[in-house]
């Protein structure tokens, strides 16, 4: 089983940005403007778990070098149901377990981090995405909890650069999690089903 290494996936995140950093901003951009206009709609509130999923595709279509469109934001129209259940047990069990000294829910919430990586990329359902999320995360937990303590901070000081430097440390942030989760999930390895046919 692959071992995840900081440095590694940190480094390969800055690189995926460097090689795609103009599109990156570009649909970071598309993506917050979408994501602002959902929320200020009643209905478009509904749909917002399945843009954030359609930025993930983006993300990962940016990782790998492919074109992107913007019909890509609403691939994932289908994983609306999914995505709503985990996006209300996540919240839920992090807001639970921060009741409780605050630590537990940080822990909950690195275990589950990959959570909506696996509903985007396996087509899982949201319970299955937890517990194969938890199960993974585990056992690079410290390793997760560094990560997304760097990376947390790193966007936070985007975001008091006028809000400006998040449309860079936001993809960043996303292409590092795309490399952590391609080192804790390779396709077709373990009891994960493979991703559908594009």
């Amino acid at each position: 089983m692959n071992k995840l290494d900081f440095n590694e996936v940190f480094s390969l995140g800055w690189e995926k940005l460097m090689a795609q950093i103009g599109m990156a901003i570009v649909w970071t951009l598309v993506y917050a403007i979408g994501a602002f206009l959902l929320s200020i709609i009643i209905v478009g509130i509904i749909v917002v778990p399945s843009w954030i999923a359609g930025y993930l595709e983006v993300m990962k279509k940016l990782y790998h070098g492919e074109a992107v469109e913007f019909g890509d934001f609403l691939k994932h129209l289908n994983k609306l149901g999914n995505m709503w259940v985990a996006f209300i047990l996540v919240y839920l069990g992090v807001a639970v377990g921060s009741l409780l000294l605050v630590i537990p829910g940080i822990v909950v919430a690195i275990l589950w981090s990959m959570t909506f990586f696996l509903i985007v990329d396996r087509d899982m359902d949201a319970v299955s995405a937890m517990k194969a999320s938890w199960a993974r995360v585990k056992e690079e937990f410290w390793t997760m909890l560094a990560l997304i303590l760097v990376l947390g901070i790193l966007n936070a000081v985007g975001g008091m650069l006028f809000g400006i430097g998040v449309l860079v440390t936001m993809p960043f942030m996303f292409f590092v999690m795309w490399a952590a989760y391609y080192v804790l999930f390779p396709k077709n390895e373990g009891n994960f089903p493979a991703p559908p046919l594009q």
